[in-house]
This record gives structure tokens, sequence and C-alpha cells, in this order.
């Protein structure tokens, strides 16, 4: 009996990697829209916010990305094993079919009817094989294009955080500058005018001691 043997979760694999690769194009294409409108600003709270935004957005994309295909590549690695499990019982099967064909041609001959539907029983399982070994080059092809696709999203993640992490280094420094001249103004302020009640008080006395 002759069984069909699909490479499950290859086509819905191949699918999803499109859609990731569009969604990141998508989001990164935003960040990349921000990023140059920040620049242009005068880094209000508002534009810091904005772009924030926009970094946990792709940050969030890149991980739910690198998260769908590692679980394809789990899935496409699980059905490996299970169709080279399948290719060892049928490679033992054509063994065995093998043997009792030589057994046949000894006792018939190879122009008999009992060789030649064992002759189609060795076909059958060799043709078996054959389709499962092709289909293991496919999954074998699979998993390493995901693990690849992976790896870039996962260093595409990384520049995103640190960019995101400078970013808000850059903000602290900015809010610490400005909280320290703040004081520094509010300090010259309470000079002025401690300076400017000295001065009156002195124009009183002054006047009454007259």
């Amino acid at each position: 009996m002759k069984q069909k043997i699909e490479i499950q979760g290859e086509r819905e694999y191949r699918e999803a990697l499109r859609q990731i690769q569009r969604e990141l194009r998508l989001t990164n294409s935003e960040l990349d829209v921000a990023k140059t409108a920040f620049d242009k600003t005068e880094k209000s709270e508002q534009d810091i916010i904005k772009v924030t935004g926009q970094y946990e957005k792709a940050i969030n994309s890149q991980e739910n990305a690198i998260s769908k295909l590692d679980g394809y590549i789990a899935k496409m690695n699980e059905q490996y094993a299970k169709n080279g499990k399948e290719i060892d019982s049928l490679n033992k099967q054509k063994a065995e079919e093998l043997k009792k064909l030589k057994e046949i041609e000894q006792t018939y001959s190879k122009s008999s009817d009992q060789y030649k539907q064992q002759s189609e029983k060795v076909d059958s399982l060799d043709k078996q094989i054959q389709k499962l070994n092709k289909e293991q080059d496919k999954l074998s092809q699979s998993t390493i294009q995901a693990r690849t696709e992976s790896n870039k999203i996962q260093t595409s993640l990384n520049k995103t955080t640190k960019e995101m992490d400078s970013l808000g280094a850059k903000t602290e420094q900015t809010n610490s500058k400005f909280l320290s001249i703040s004081n520094d103004g509010f300090t010259v302020l309470k000079g002025v005018l401690a300076d400017l009640a000295s001065n009156a008080i002195q124009k009183i006395l002054s006047a009454v001691a007259a």
C-alpha cells in the first residue's frame, strides 16, 4: 500500500515568513519616518513619547517575528525527526523485500509473476524512500532559512533596543541639564531679590537717620 506523506507546516511556514517580512518592512519604515521627524524637532515631551512608541512597536514586532519563526523551526525539526524514523522503517522493509526478491529469483526466474509482484513491492518502497528524502531536503533548507531569518531579526532587534536605550539616556541627560540650569537660575534669582531687599532697607534706615 502506497503511503502519502506530506511536509506538515512547511507550506504554512512559507506563507508566515512572507507575512512576517511584510510586517517588519512596514514597522521598520514607520520607525525610520518617526526617527527622521524626531531629529528635525526640538525634542518636546510629545515628540519623545511619539518616537518611543514607534521604538516599542518595532521591538514588539521583531520579538513576535522571532517567536513565530522559532515555533516553525521546532515544528519542522519535529517533522524531520518523524520522517527520519519513517525512512529507517522503510529501509528495513525494503531490505527484507529485497531478500525475498532474491529468493524468488533463485526459486523461479526474473520473468515469473512472483518475481514481478515482489519487484513491484521493492519499487514502491524505494519511491516512498526517495520522496521522503526529497522532503527532508526541503525541510532542511526551510529550517536553515528560518534560522537565518531569525538571526537577522535578532540582530535588528538588538540594534533597535540599543537605539531606544540611547534615546532614553540622551533624554535623561537633557532633562538633568534642564533641571540644573533651572536650579542655578532660581539660586541667582534669589540672590538678586536679596540684594534688592537689602538696598531698600538700607535706604529706609538712611532716611530715618537723617
